[in-house]
This record gives structure tokens, C-alpha cells and sequence, in this order.
């Protein structure tokens, strides 16, 4: 697609759901084509919060298990961890179809599907766990807004994950609903050290902050990001 982005059209405006993916993506186009940017634009029914810690913690892979998600970080991360899913303190799920290109690195640590789940086994199941996972990194991708971490804001769930300039754009280090790591035994010690001790005031705060990051996502803010970018 980058020829047609790159010749100049009066009658085309492009909307790119991101900064973080404009900037990605910037290179491609023409100076002159009229670009829009705001956030993916997300409808947040009320949610209830689930302000309650579940025992054994539960953090929850949403969607199927994908390469281009780098799901295979998810099985080392539990590897990792063995310890204290062994004893009952911590319970790993995949939320979503996991494929048996995942064979060789399940260590029966992760609970999964070898089907795909309807919506309402979805939600359940979303409703049951505690923290959602980011794995995707820039060095898997950089251009596709990511529906898991709007998900994650949908069902009012703190995230841990890698740092990614998606993530990075909207997820300040002062914010208390996501833990972002470096790497996978950075993100196993966090989790070990944090998230493990976590009281639920602490799980409370970390819900109130994801209220903040959720008003990025929400119709009335991309709205006026659209209204300031010129109309159409």
C-alpha cells in the first residue's frame, strides 16, 4: 500500500489510529495527503470493577495464542514462574484459541482452549481473571493498534506486559494499573516481587489509574483530536 500512500490526494483523508503508529508509519506517505490521528476509538459499557484479588492470581493472554503476539513469551513467562503456579499462588490462562504451534513450549502451566470461545465464554472468563498480558514489542510489530490492551480497558483489567512504543505511548511509569517490564525475567520478577504482594487497595488504585488512560479511548476525546486535525 505504501505507492498509493505516497502519491498526493486531495480527496483522500487518512485516519491512523495512533502516534505511536503514525510515527511508524510516517515515512510512507506523501507530505501533502491530509493525515488524522487519534486514538482507537473505543465504547466502554459500565463495567463493573472487580475490586477483589482472585486466589490463586490469575493473569490472563486475551485472544488466541499468535506469533505476531509473541505468545511464546507467555509460556516462558510461566516457565519462569513454575514455583508459585506449583504451589497455588498464581494461575496463567490463555482466553482465546491456542494453536499446537505452541506444543513444544507448554510445560502444563497454562490453562487453554484448542477451540475458539463464543462471546460469552469470552467475557466470563475475562470477568475471572485479574491482570491481562502485553508481549507484543516493536520488534514484532509497530503499525497495529492493539485491541488486546483496549480490551484490557473494556473489562476494566490492569495490564503487565513489554515495553512497546504502543503501550509506551498511552501508559505513564507512574501509572498503577500496568507494570510494564523490559523483559520476560524482568516482567517474572515484577510479578513475583509485586503483583504477588498486591493488597486490594493496592488493586483498587491500580483500577481508579486505567479510568485515566481509558479517557484517551473514549468518542468524546477522539472527537475533539479529530475537530483539531481539520475538517474533512
Amino acid at each position: 500500500m505504501k505507492h498509493i500512500f505516497q502519491k498526493e490526494n486531495h480527496y483522500i483523508s487518512y485516519v491512523i489510529l495512533g502516534k505511536s503508529i503514525y510515527e511508524a508509519v510516517e515515512k510512507f506517505f506523501d507530505k501533502k495527503n491530509t493525515i488524522i490521528v487519534i486514538n482507537h476509538p473505543a465504547l466502554f459499557h459500565n463495567a463493573v470493577k472487580s475490586l477483589k484479588l482472585h486466589k490463586p492470581l490469575c493473569i490472563g493472554h486475551l485472544g488466541a495464542a499468535l506469533e505476531r503476539k509473541n505468545s511464546h513469551a507467555f509460556f516462558k513467562l510461566a516457565k519462569l514462574l513454575e514455583p508459585e503456579v506449583r504451589s497455588g499462588l498464581l494461575e496463567f490462562k490463555i482466553i482465546g484459541k491456542c494453536s499446537p504451534d505452541f506444543d513444544e513450549d507448554d510445560c502444563g502451566l497454562i490453562s487453554y482452549s484448542r477451540e475458539s470461545l463464543s462471546e460469552e465464554d469470552f467475557q466470563v472468563a475475562v470477568k475471572n481473571i485479574d491482570f491481562t498480558v502485553q508481549l507484543t514489542t516493536d520488534s514484532i510489530c509497530r503499525a497495529i493498534a492493539s485491541g488486546t490492551f483496549i480490551d484490557s480497558l473494556i473489562y476494566e483489567k490492569p495490564v503487565v506486559g513489554l515495553h512497546s512504543s504502543y503501550l509506551d505511548c498511552y501508559l505513564s511509569d507512574s501509572c498503577a494499573g500496568a507494570f510494564i517490564c523490559r523483559n520476560t525475567e524482568e516482567l517474572a520478577e515484577c510479578i513475583k516481587t509485586k503483583l504477588l504482594m498486591m493488597s486490594e487497595s493496592d488493586y483498587e488504585k491500580a483500577l481508579s489509574d486505567l479510568d485515566f488512560v481509558k479517557e484517551k479511548f473514549s468518542i468524546d476525546y477522539n472527537a475533539k483530536l479529530f475537530k483539531q486535525q481539520g475538517e474533512i
